[in-house]
């Protein structure tokens, strides 16, 4: 798999993972990552 990220805020990171690069790859799953202090507000 390959993996595009970019940050969305100050606090989250998405990743797109696609099964190759060339241009009709596949999209396998998105992925967010929350840094841990933003997360505790949500609960």
């Amino acid at each position: 798999m390959v993996p595009f990220c970019k940050e969305i805020s100050d606090t989250i990171f998405q990743c797109l993972l696609f099964e190759a690069t060339d241009a009709n790859a596949l999209l396998v799953a998105v992925e967010y990552f929350v840094v841990k202090k933003a997360s505790i507000r949500f609960r």
